[in-house]
């Protein structure tokens, strides 16, 4: 049974444009199955003062447009889990995401393109968090085989405050 996640991302992937294989490991996608570490940066509630940080993940392709990247990040206060589903066009230039973090409610939808060696994915609709109306842009940095970059930056709507929430360089485990 597929999670409603997954079959929001399936739909969202077939009406950016057919694709014609089934191979799994094809496509930019693809450059997110495995096991990965990663160190950088995070600030607790976005805006925060910026903690290390330390992440393990793992990507599974679901199919040959479509990935799960999720996993488990700590800092000396806390920690914390995410899930992203990212699926792409045919062509790898267009993307679909939906984003959990931990303490989310529901799933975060996201839309980009893919720029050089970045996916840039800009968030749909704010959310609400305390007297914040936040909006996000995520950028995955794929510019070597074996290291995934993962920035957030935060902007609060009312205030007009911007802040890079996260900063993180996941390397992929043998």
């Amino acid at each position: 049974m597929k999670q409603p996640a997954t079959a929001a991302l399936l739909l969202a992937a077939a009406t950016i444009a057919p694709v014609a294989s089934a191979d799994p490991t094809s496509g930019t996608v693809a450059r997110f199955i495995g096991s990965w570490e990663g160190e950088g940066t995070v600030r607790p509630k976005g805006f925060g003062a910026p903690e290390a940080v330390r992440c393990k993940a793992q990507g599974k392709g679901m199919n040959d447009v479509q990935i799960r990247f999720e996993g488990r990040c700590a800092t000396a206060s806390g920690s914390g889990s995410f899930r992203i589903f990212l699926a792409q066009d045919a062509a790898g230039e267009r993307f679909v995401a939906k984003v959990r973090l931990t303490g989310g409610e529901k799933m975060i939808d996201f839309a980009g393109r893919a720029l050089e060696h970045d996916i840039v994915l800009s968030q749909k609709n704010p959310v609400t968090s305390g007297k914040r109306e936040l909006t996000a842009e995520l950028t995955l940095s794929l510019s070597s085989e074996d290291t995934i970059g993962m920035a957030n930056r935060l902007t609060d709507l009312i205030s007009g405050e911007e802040a890079e929430a996260l900063s993180v360089t996941f390397r992929k485990r043998p």
